[in-house]
């Protein structure tokens, strides 16, 4: 009876030891699986989150070529008026028929291009202000959303 009950201990404890590894197989399957899962969800997170960036990038670089043309114009204005402005003063300078008026002309001339230069300088470093404000925009918004999600999930 004895070698019986020892049989029935051992298999009890087999099957103790069979229950116990199948128990923590299909835990360690259950594991690998969420931890698959989590992987494939962060990765296309982070796939979506790279192409918002990339997007983000693109529009503030639409911004920013829009602007820079802008500016490249006020250049290319203020040029023109100071190339004919500067042949007025020479025609002007050419038709005085006294060193008094030539030196009239001078002190005009010196004061226009000055006024010119600051006026039109100050409209050019407006509308760069206003061209760097703007391309950052989309960045900033990027930003502040990504900050936002980061502290939620914290």
């Amino acid at each position: 009876m004895s070698s019986n009950k020892a049989a029935d201990n051992n298999k009890t404890t087999i099957n103790n030891v069979n229950d116990t590894v199948e128990a923590a197989m299909a835990m360690g399957k259950e594991k690998v699986e969420q931890a698959q899962e989590n992987y494939t969800r962060a990765y296309g997170e982070f796939s979506k989150f790279g192409q918002e960036t990339l997007g983000v990038y693109m529009k503030a670089g639409e911004i920013f070529v829009k602007g820079a043309e802008n500016i490249g114009q006020a250049y290319f204005k203020l040029a023109k008026t100071t190339a004919e402005r500067n042949a007025e003063a020479a025609k002007a300078v050419l038709a005085a028929k006294t060193l008094n008026d030539v030196v009239d002309v001078q002190n005009d001339f010196a004061r226009e291009s000055y006024q010119t230069l600051f006026s039109e300088g100050t409209k050019i470093s407006e509308l760069s202000l206003k061209v760097a404000h703007e391309a950052f925009e989309p960045l900033k918004e990027q930003m502040e959303g990504s900050i936002e999600k980061t502290m939620k999930g914290a």
